[in-house]
């Protein structure tokens, strides 16, 4: 799990860029970019979802 962890972490400052990125692009349509940070999270759910049966 502490593995997992910390995987995840060494991502967030390239998600933080991305998203960062984004806003400033679609400065006017804030709702586009959390819409994709919302269905990003949907997917990622679902491909760690397949894991938990893994053990």
């Amino acid at each position: 799990m502490a593995a997992l962890i910390s995987i995840a972490m060494c991502g967030e400052p390239v998600d933080q860029a991305v998203c960062g990125a984004a806003f400033d692009i679609l400065e006017n349509r804030v709702w586009t970019v959390l819409l994709a940070v919302f269905l990003s999270v949907l997917c990622a759910k679902c491909a760690f979802r397949g894991l938990e049966g893994s053990e």
